[in-house]
């Protein structure tokens, strides 16, 4: 599809689309702001306003909001009069204009602002999970991460809160589990909230893979890393100053040599330097 191909540049002020791999101009630049494709269709600003064009430049929604995001899930959030609301991909309103901030759509649901607060409505526009949060985020493997009264925790799709808000750092959830932070120290939670692996270690990444980064304290010398399965059972040793995610079978890893100097080079899932 000829809109996945393409990518936004800016020049003289202005903004158009190039082909990403070629880097050759398809539409020229005539936008004074411009958003990349989402679903066929990009949201740019002409004149004040925003409308959305296809790959071909046809004007599919006219110029006629205030701002806009993009489409996602087949629906995006648009402002007029200062109120968001959210149209479909012919240009329906299909959520009325009644929210200070919107969010796009994620799995089937959107964060959606009133007088600084956040709930999430669905795609009829119903508010399913009530507008009482501080701060919010896209739901992700079924829940969302959420603030209140300065404290972080989840919720599912029907707003019940998983576990308990309780959490000083904001969490993220990867592969069924959630990085939780309390005192000082992260652990993982279950989608449950059911606390899996314990809160004992000083900074960690997602899963990916099945296995995570984490970060170890050392009483005597530097703090490292190593990884972890989802079992909590340390399957590569904690040598290592820094730690990237798993991709594709190969980690990214930092040790130091003889003379302190940072060697950067990739392991495997057994420890193993690889190429």
């Amino acid at each position: 599809e000829r809109a996945k191909e393409l990518e936004v540049y800016q020049r003289n002020l202005l903004c158009g689309y190039k082909d990403k791999k070629t880097g050759k101009i398809v539409i020229p630049e005539k936008y004074s702001r411009a958003k990349n494709f989402s679903e066929g269709l990009a949201a740019v600003k002409k004149n004040g306003k925003w409308g959305f064009i296809d790959a071909f430049e046809k004007v599919v929604i006219p110029y006629e909001y205030d701002n806009s995001g993009s489409f996602r899930e087949g629906l995006a959030p648009v402002m007029q009069a200062k109120r968001w609301g959210f149209i479909d991909i012919v240009g329906n309103v299909v959520v009325p204009f009644e929210y200070d901030d919107a969010n796009r759509f994620s799995e089937g649901l959107a964060a959606v602002n009133i007088k600084d607060k956040w709930g999430y409505i669905n795609d009829l526009g119903e508010v399913v999970v009530p507008i009482e949060y501080d701060e919010v985020k896209s739901f992700s493997e079924g829940h969302a991460v959420v603030k209140k009264d300065g404290k972080w925790g989840f919720i599912n799709k029907n707003g019940k809160v998983v576990g308990a808000i309780e959490y000083d750092e904001e969490p993220f959830f990867t592969e069924g589990l959630a990085a939780v932070e309390k005192d000082g120290k992260w652990g993982f939670v279950n989608s449950e909230g059911k606390l899996v692996i314990p809160h004992k270690y000083v900074q960690v990444k997602e899963f990916s893979e099945g296995l995570a980064a984490v970060k170890f304290h050392h009483t005597f010398g530097d703090d490292k890393w190593g990884y972890i399965d989802k079992t909590g059972k340390k399957v590569i040793d904690d040598d290592y100053y820094s730690a990237d995610s798993f991709k594709n079978g190969r980690a990214k890893v930092n040790k130091k040599n003889k003379n302190c100097m940072n060697t950067y080079f990739y392991i495997d899932k057994n420890g193993k330097e690889v190429k």
